[in-house]
């Protein structure tokens, strides 16, 4: 085995992006000095992160893409086989939180290598709900993660499947206050590779004056494209006369953390090798604790309120009309400073809430896409059968086959041309099937190109495989005898009959 495959691993937050955006655009030079870089293989999810690779389990959930996560694998790992070079880089911030497991996957094949940046874990949280703030991700606006889960994700476990020495990794805040994040990841990949590594950053964070009055709107029930308006006029505006302006966009309660969490942090130091690293982290976080969290002082609620353009102020008093009455020295925006404690903590509940709506609502919207156009596809395929059968009723007929016999043959064959057609249609108007989830729990059908609901109708059901997270088909099986000693498929019979009969389901294994 002479390839090696470097995995950079994150965390969020430590200049993935920079990184990213370097290594896609600078391909071609890196391929001639024997490193390669895949092609994403997929559309981003957020502006700016191009060379993000999605082919991430832990990723998937966050796109909007009915394509499995393990389809992109195997692209990637196709062409990185067929590159043949001796040094590969794969970049992804979601690998920190991969089942190593699947890291174990490119260990087959390559001599796996992980590097991974370490940021202290609070300008980490802020930086990432900055970024949630300015993307408008409202669902995430409470998702405070406060476990040594966080902290440390699966770098132990990464530790113990490649090998301490087979891990770098990188202290990004020293980096960053004296040199370069790019030169630093070069210096392990390959020294002598030069480039012009000041490239723009393409992910830069705003004020904190821009980002806390889009913090204070985000609660308002905009539309994606009303909230684009504001948020595009916000980032571009100039607003250094009020760069002294500092938040921390953090509860207090954030602050203070359980021993686990501190003993995670003593970890990181451990794996940096420096042990100032956690006397400087929990003195970091008690710097950004005493800034606080408050809300955006009026004059500069006003200031920003006079520069943004009239459509921009009127998406925003179409839902807070109060921000058109404000006098001077008045707030504009809603107030977030003073929300109890009990209520935080009822928001937090909402968002998990809201978040798994969303996601429902993503995996439905999918799945109507995907049913209507096979639903055409399935009246073609019905409209074929109907006119296959009547000629081969006539070739029966004209073979000299008796009227009396001719229904039973008609019998035997109605069933082949129709009983799967008329299932996978109403299993597919149902809504029920969970397509995305099916080839997710089924790699072979994601790389077949069948069908999903074609497969489970003809062979998965047979096979015991589950069609949804909520059904399990086996379960559903035994708990039923009339449906196991009929050939009806067990989803099918559900829709079609065990819904009005009160029938009960399984979670899937």
């Amino acid at each position: 085995m002479n390839q090696i495959l470097y995995i950079h691993a994150g965390f969020p937050k430590t200049g993935s992006t920079t990184i990213q955006d370097f290594l896609y655009k600078n391909r071609e030079s890196l391929r001639i000095h024997g490193i390669y870089y895949p092609d994403p293989h997929n559309i981003s999810a957020l502006p700016g992160h191009t060379g993000h690779l999605s082919m991430v389990e832990a990723d998937a959930k966050f796109r909007f893409d009915p394509t499995p996560w393990h389809v992109y694998r195997k692209k990637i790992y196709d062409s990185l086989i067929m590159a043949k070079c001796p040094v590969n880089i794969l970049s992804a911030e979601a690998f920190i939180y991969e089942k190593v497991g699947h890291i174990d996957f490119w260990k087959e094949d390559f001599e796996v290598k992980l590097i991974c940046y370490i940021r202290n874990f609070f300008d980490y949280r802020i930086s990432l709900e900055k970024q949630i703030i300015k993307e408008g991700l409202r669902q995430d606006a409470f998702c405070y993660n406060f476990s040594a889960s966080a902290i440390l994700a699966q770098v132990d476990n990464y530790v113990k499947s490649l090998g301490k020495d087979s891990c770098y990794f990188l202290n990004y805040d020293k980096i960053v206050r004296e040199g370069s994040i790019l030169k630093a990841f070069f210096n392990i990949i390959d020294p002598t590779y030069e480039e012009n590594f000041f490239i723009k950053r393409s992910n830069v964070t705003a004020s904190d004056a821009a980002i806390k009055f889009l913090c204070q709107l985000q609660f308002l029930p905009f539309g994606p494209n009303e909230w684009k308006i504001i948020r595009s006029e916000i980032l571009k505006m100039d607003l250094a006369k009020w760069n002294e302006y500092r938040c921390s966009f953090l509860p207090q309660l954030f602050f203070t953390l359980d021993d686990s969490c501190k003993k995670a942090i003593k970890r990181q130091g451990e794996l940096l090798n420096d042990p100032n690293w956690y006397d400087y982290t929990l003195t970091r976080g008690n710097e950004l604790a005493n800034i606080g969290n408050s809300d955006l002082p009026p004059e500069i609620q006003h200031d920003i309120w006079g520069k943004l353009s009239g459509k921009a102020q009127s998406v925003i008093l179409r839902y807070w009309p109060k921000a058109g009455k404000a006098i001077q020295y008045e707030p504009i925006l809603p107030r977030l400073n003073g929300i109890a404690s009990d209520v935080f903590e009822q928001m937090t509940v909402l968002r998990r809430a809201y978040v798994v709506s969303i996601g429902n609502y993503n995996r439905l919207f999918r799945q109507k896409q995907d049913s209507e156009a096979s639903r055409i596809a399935l009246e073609r395929d019905v409209r074929a059968s109907q006119q296959s059968s009547e000629r081969r009723r006539d070739l029966i007929v004209r073979a000299g086959v008796t009227g009396k016999s001719l229904p039973n043959i008609c019998d035997i064959l109605a069933p082949f041309f129709f009983v799967s057609a008329r299932q996978i249609y109403a299993i597919r108007r149902s809504g029920l099937f969970d397509i995305g989830w099916y080839l997710e729990q089924n790699a072979d059908v994601a790389e077949s190109g069948l069908d999903p609901v074609l497969h489970y109708v003809r062979y998965g059901a047979s096979e015991g495989r589950d069609p949804a997270p909520w059904f399990s088909t086996s379960a559903y099986v035994q708990a039923n005898p009339d449906v196991a000693s009929s050939s009806i498929n067990p989803l099918y019979h559900y829709i079609r009959f065990g819904i009005a009969e009160g029938r009960e389901t399984f979670d899937a294994r």
